[in-house]
């Protein structure tokens, strides 16, 4: 159950961001279920009723669990809703998510830790997931760049990114693959599979004019699997 919360959680975030960006996904081409014709209220209803579930089986795992759980959807009202929105700024709307990716974890570490939860998890994960997600998720937004840019979004690809030429997509590039060398730093263990996970993201990047979104999810994923696996053995 406590693998569940934080998914359905994402899951209740994922909406409501969607909710608020449907001006932002009519540009980008973003597939936003609202867009694609479901009423905003059912998707609304459906939102809050994950919600519903998630906060109920915070409350039967533990305390602890329904604090962070809260705390985690805190983050995402502050990082979508206006008129706080925080997603608009740069590096301040990245390093949210990784705050809610560190909140997510730490659920299941209360399941065994309960009130000690924080003082459990490693120093050197915590510090890794922060710079490694704030810097890397930034990818999110790569092919939103036009749609930002007329709702008063600023992201890392609206600053860095110019798709047009070699120079254009050069800062960006070094700048996304660097993620997986901070993680590296914090995590010796991992750093070989980091200076590939650099290299193949780089080059990607660098010369792809048209690069899928899908791609740096699937390094993302199998990274991910390399690192539990590293820490697990």
């Amino acid at each position: 159950m406590f693998f569940l919360c934080p998914a359905i959680g994402f899951w209740v975030l994922q909406i409501l961001n969607d909710f608020f960006d449907v001006k932002i996904d009519e540009i980008s081409k973003k597939c936003n279920p609202i867009l694609q014709g479901i009423r905003k209220r059912y998707y609304c209803l459906s939102g809050f009723s994950l919600f519903l579930i998630v906060i109920t089986m915070a409350l039967i795992l533990n305390y602890q669990v329904f604090l962070i759980m809260s705390a985690f959807f805190l983050l995402g009202i502050i990082y979508s809703v206006p008129p706080v929105r925080l997603k608009r700024f740069p590096i301040i709307s990245t390093f949210i998510l990784s705050v809610a990716v560190i909140l997510a974890i730490s659920s299941g570490y209360s399941i065994v830790f309960f009130e000690k939860t924080f003082e459990r998890i490693p120093d050197f994960l915590i510090f890794a997931l922060l710079s490694g997600i704030t810097i890397g998720f930034s990818v999110k937004d790569i092919n939103h760049i036009e749609g930002d840019r007329k709702n008063g979004v600023i992201t890392l690809p609206f600053l860095l990114y110019k798709k047009e030429t070699l120079s254009g997509r050069l800062p960006f590039s070094l700048v996304l693959s660097s993620s997986f060398i901070f993680i590296g730093i914090f995590i010796p263990e991992v750093l070989p599979g980091s200076v590939i996970a650099f290299l193949v993201t780089f080059f990607y990047t660098f010369l792809n004019r048209e690069p899928k979104e899908w791609f740096y999810f699937l390094i993302l994923y199998i990274f991910s699997t390399y690192l539990l696996l590293s820490l697990l053995f």
